[in-house]
């Protein structure tokens, strides 16, 4: 009777946190498998933002090499 009052307070508690287990150790391949897929998210998370920085540094390069252009355009002219 313990036991399977047990299984339905897992049960319950997994349909209110939404969450198929609380510790790693209660299924160990799934936990595994989140953990990769959280590094996964992680490391592309990383690359966004990498990205993003990039092309800032771009834009601000382009822009610095427009006005020397620019001025180098100016200096002949005059």
């Amino acid at each position: 009777l313990q036991l399977n009052q047990f299984d339905l307070l897992r049960l319950q508690t997994q349909l209110s946190t939404g969450r198929k287990f609380e510790l790693p150790s209660e299924d160990p391949v799934a936990a595994n498998r989140v953990l990769g897929l959280q590094r996964l998210l992680e490391q592309k998370t990383q690359a966004k933002s990498n990205l993003a920085t990039n092309q800032s540094y771009l834009t601000a390069t382009d822009t610095a090499l427009s006005q020397a252009s620019g001025m180098m355009t100016e200096i002949r002219i005059n």
